[in-house]
């Protein structure tokens, strides 16, 4: 019988985190080289027990369909390609579309996001290519997800986008998640969140081949599942200058042992082609796990993470966030010249934030979602966080 689902704070059970500053065994973390190797057992404990393992498979990329405009009324530059990726198992390709303001002073940091619905649901305009529908997944309306992504405020505040749709890359569906980049990695291919992840990664090293990017500055940035991918991408792969986490909730930022809204049992339930098949062992049983998600957040330091919640948003439990970043801020601790990033024990009132040294978190009042508040948080704090090379000092070009 389903455990009910806690959605009062009293009815929060009693529970231990393990530390962040120790090892498996207790002995304690202080310094920067110790947790070197803490991080790496971690990354496998969350690899073998949530995720699943990233494959090693080599594989190939191209880049074909290139097609480069002026856009949004001249304040921006969109690049779109269709990437393809061969290994000895098969093949798969994705399209992208990357967004650059279209005159800036120096390369520009830049997002790095899985879209929900296909890259022409992000803005109405014509220009953006429609996907084909994906094994079990319809893309929807052009421009149906345009409130969710501020592009004229993102290229105005000089950054840019790199985007592609979660659909071509795993279909969101447990009878064909695999029909995409799976076919890449044969029987050992993780669930879906590692197989987005990995895309991302590859999102990545695309963007790299873009001189008007600084990918020193890249951002892994993801809501709700699509969160629990970034943290996940960002926690493996440290080119990612810093991390964004939005409303990602179980199993992405999130405590687990507090059970409060969606728990193990209950994601479990409904997509069970996300994970490693080695976490159903860990329904309803939260407690017996030996990591919680404050550890994942912990991952990203000594870079940045942000992490936002939303009030209305009982089910990705806000509080648990707001508590797994203020534990995930004791990793900043032993770097130094590192700004101290303790967050206060009480969490900001709603419509309220916080940024303390290299860690940050808001929760924006309303219901599940990313909007304009939430990327204007984001955009001020990798401002904040990620100012430009005191180097890089080249004169104003075109993207």
């Amino acid at each position: 019988m389903p455990t009910p689902c806690i959605d009062r704070e009293e009815d929060v059970p009693s529970y231990t985190l393990p530390k962040v500053l120790a090892h498996h065994d207790g002995t304690p973390i202080t310094t920067a080289g110790a947790w070197r190797l803490r991080r790496a057992e971690l990354l496998e404990v969350f690899a073998r027990e949530i995720y699943g393992h990233t494959p090693a498979e080599p594989v190939t990329m191209s880049v074909a369909d290139e097609v480069t405009q002026e856009w949004l009324d001249g304040l921006a530059q969109l690049r779109q390609v269709t990437l393809t990726f061969r290994s000895r198992h098969g093949e798969a390709r994705f399209q992208v579309a990357v967004v650059t303001p279209a005159v800036h002073a120096r390369p520009v940091p830049v997002f790095i996001a899985l879209n929900f619905w296909g890259n022409h649901a992000i803005s109405p305009d014509l220009a953006l290519r429609e996907p084909q529908p994906a094994p079990g997944m319809e893309p929807r309306a052009r421009g149906s997800s345009r409130d969710r992504w501020p592009l004229r405020d993102l290229v105005q505040a000089g950054f840019a986008v790199v985007t592609a749709w979660r659909g071509e890359i795993a279909p969101d569906h447990a009878d064909h998640w695999r029909k995409g980049v799976a076919a890449l990695f044969g029987p050992h291919a993780p669930g879906a969140i590692g197989l987005w992840s990995w895309a991302l990664s590859r999102l990545l090293d695309y963007a790299r081949q873009i001189p008007a990017l600084d990918t020193r500055r890249a951002i892994a940035l993801g809501h709700s599942r699509l969160g629990k991918a970034a943290l996940w991408a960002a926690a493996q792969d440290e080119r990612f200058a810093a991390a964004v986490s939005n409303d990602s909730g179980c199993l992405g930022a999130a405590l687990c042992r507090r059970r409060f809204g969606e728990t193990i049992e209950t994601i479990t339930d409904r997509f069970p082609y996300w994970f490693a098949p080695a976490l159903h062992a860990y329904r309803g049983r939260e407690d017996a796990l030996p990591v919680d998600q404050h550890q994942l957040l912990a991952l990203m330091a000594p870079r940045p993470l942000y992490v936002a919640s939303a009030s209305e948003d009982l089910g990705a439990d806000p509080r648990g966030e707001y508590l797994a970043a203020r534990e995930a801020a004791l990793a900043y601790s032993i770097f130094q010249d590192v700004p101290h990033s303790a967050l206060p024990e009480a969490g900001p009132a709603p419509g309220a934030g916080v940024v303390c040294g290299r860690v940050g978190y808001h929760l924006r009042v309303g219901p599940h979602n990313i909007l304009a508040e939430d990327w204007g948080h984001f955009m001020r704090f990798a401002g904040s966080q990620l100012p430009p090379g005191v180097s890089d000092d080249a004169p104003a070009s075109e993207a």
